[in-house]
């Protein structure tokens, strides 16, 4: 294939992949017409870009999965070509920018070289700038063991820029450490020097942005490097400042499964991007699997309430076999626990307290809640290494019942009211039903006052008409106050069958009844009531020693026969009496702890089923509410 075909191939490759899925076939069929060959190489252009974003550019895993297994007619045409002193062999990456070379030196042709190569086509004013930054950020950061250095740079002969780098033989950090069977502590070491790495480019003031498996390399020493600053963003005015709004093809490149909320989001990031990022890559190193699948992302960037989700806690999950999307099992979870050279409980053993708390702290939702830097995590995983205590810790009770609020709020806001509603409807029924055993109260001891008072008056009447019958015969029998308050007595006597006490009263007592115990403060207020002619019954609900009680009283007036009776009778201590004045009063003393405590043991049953109700919605609602966490 001739420059200027490979330059057609190109462009149609650009085209088709601002496209979806569904629409490329149609796209190909229409710009290639019948041109097969061209066609081929647009998909195997695509294909190599579906197995690796644009920024897997160092990776040497692409080149199963590149164009370089076209026959040779198809191959790129800068393969043999010389870029000053370097002879260029092989391509090794795709990206949406450039292309990525495996070179020699011409003067030794044992030193093996990177070559990123800026494709024609895309050297517009904002791409070239991006392109001289990563050459800065890699320029700045060369003398970090664990940063690919930058060794050479330059420009083609018709005018594309090329940066050189060292070329990192070896394998993707998860690949790596699953070749190996490498354990979790092993694990921990070789991401202690990503951390550190990381940290170092933000010292530098640089951020990563894109930090993944494919952009660690592991050598076939141990020796780890990072790779690929092509979506760095600089903050440093001697690096070039700020970089630029983010390109239709930088925001390709951002990865994200591994990217932060706000990263998805569009928002300004810091550091603490990165420090996601690395939580996400540990979480996988240590499970097999990501925290957050990638069919999850489109919501992620649309819906609020992901940005207070809680991701599951890596052993809570290592006993799950990995699943791909669709449901097709791909590896169990005793696959994955060998790759760590343990069984699945005992990486779950492993994993749980410490390391769930790390993973936990990188991967909060709020920048601010994470580890400070790359390097505090860093220094965590030493202290877990070492057998210190780490500073991560997890999540209080209050704060999970926050973020579950914040994530589901209409859920909860739909529990709130049912909650509201039913401690609404149990503090109204208390209420009512402590006004429904006042009024029942009050009823009952007014029905019994009203009863003594005509038994008062009919005894009266009977003394009365036999007094004018038989004077001797009426001699014999009791006053009619003496017969109320001797049946009051006996009433009181037993008030333990009928729980009712009842008292005749009088501020004027015949002389032979002056020893019973004066009147108490109840008693005053209600002869003044009736003496102030306001009512003809008095009543208050009150504790008397502890236990809830209705005292009635209900007014006694003088008749006619009792005004002539007491005027003239010699104990009398008062002989000015007229009809109509109150002489005193009865009075009903009702205990109310009987109807109190029937009272409780229905409202304990409403609680009771109440209670029952509510744990069972609310434990169906947090089954809802957990499903994703």
């Amino acid at each position: 294939m001739n420059t200027e075909r490979w330059e057609q191939a190109g462009e149609l490759f650009e085209q088709a992949l601002a496209l979806t899925t569904g629409e490329r076939a149609a796209f190909l069929d229409k710009a290639c017409q019948g041109d097969d060959d061209m066609r081929r190489e647009v998909e195997s252009l695509l294909a190599g870009e579906e197995s690796a974003s644009a920024a897997d550019f160092l990776d040497p895993n692409l080149l199963s999965q590149s164009s370089l297994s076209l026959p040779a007619q198809l191959t790129d045409p800068m393969i043999g070509q010389r870029l000053g002193n370097y002879e260029i062999k092989k391509r090794i990456g795709r990206g949406g920018m450039g292309n990525v070379y495996l070179a020699t030196r011409t003067e030794d042709f044992k030193r093996r070289v990177a070559i990123k190569l800026l494709k024609r086509g895309m050297d517009t004013d904002e791409i070239l700038r991006r392109f001289r930054m990563e050459i800065r950020v890699l320029a700045a950061l060369g003398q970090h063991d664990n940063i690919a250095k930058l060794l050479d740079a330059g420009t083609t002969d018709d005018g594309l820029p090329y940066f050189v780098m060292e070329y990192v033989e070896g394998k993707r950090i998860d690949d790596y450490c699953d070749t190996h069977r490498l354990g979790v502590r092993e694990r921990l070491a070789l991401f202690q020097k990503v951390a550190e790495a990381v940290h170092f480019a933000h010292q530098h003031t640089i951020i990563h942005r894109d930090l993944k498996p494919s952009n660690v390399m592991v050598g076939q020493g141990g020796q780890v490097k990072l790779i690929d600053f092509g979506i760095a963003k600089l903050t440093a005015p001697e690096l070039g400042g700020e970089t630029a709004a983010p390109t239709a093809t930088q925001q390709r490149a951002m990865t994200p499964e591994y990217a932060s909320p706000e990263q998805l989001r569009g928002d300004s990031l810091t550091t603490a991007t990165d420090v996601f990022s690395l939580g996400v890559l540990l979480y996988e190193l240590l499970t097999g699997r990501r925290p957050q699948d990638v069919s999850d992302t489109q919501r992620s960037t649309e819906e609020p309430s992901t940005d207070f989700r809680e991701f599951p806690r890596p052993s809570s999950v290592v006993l799950r076999d990995r699943t791909k999307k669709g449901g097709d099992t791909t590896t169990t979870a005793g696959n994955i626990a060998a790759a760590r050279n343990t069984s699945p409980r005992g990486l779950r053993d492993q994993l749980r307290g410490d390391l769930d708390n790390m993973v936990g702290k990188s991967l909060r939702a709020e920048p601010k809640r994470r580890y400070a830097s790359a390097g505090q995590l860093a220094a965590d995983i030493e202290r877990y290494l070492t057998g210190e205590p780490i500073v991560a810790r997890p999540l209080s009770g209050a704060e999970r019942l926050w973020r579950t609020c914040r994530r589901n709020p209409v859920g909860v806001s739909i529990l709130a009211g049912v909650l509201a509603a039913t401690l609404f409807g149990l503090a109204y029924l208390t209420h009512l039903s402590t006004s429904l055993v006042k009024r029942g109260a009050l009823a009952s001891a007014e029905q019994q006052a009203n009863m003594l008072l005509h038994g008062h008056k009919y005894y009266t009447n009977v003394l009365d008409e036999l007094k004018h019958a038989s004077p001797e015969a009426a001699a014999d029998l009791k006053p009619p106050a003496t017969f109320t308050i001797e049946l009051f007595e006996y009433l009181s006597k037993n008030k333990a069958r009928s729980g009712t006490q009842a008292r005749l009263l009088s501020r004027y007592p015949f002389r032979n009844r002056q020893d019973r115990p004066g009147l108490d403060d109840f008693e005053n207020a209600a002869l003044d009531t009736f003496d102030a002619g306001e009512t003809t019954n008095y009543h208050e609900f009150r504790n008397d020693n502890g236990e809830p009680t209705l005292r009635y009283a209900l007014a006694m007036k003088m008749q006619q026969s009792c005004v002539d009776c007491h005027n003239s009778h010699s104990d009398s201590m008062k002989k000015d009496w007229q009809v109509g004045q109150v002489r005193g009063m009865i009075e009903v003393i009702r205990p109310l702890s009987d109807d109190v405590e029937r009272t409780r043991t229905g409202l304990r049953g409403a609680l009771l089923w109440t209670g029952f109700f509510l744990v069972g919605v609310f434990g169906i609602a947090l089954i809802i509410l957990r499903r994703d966490v």
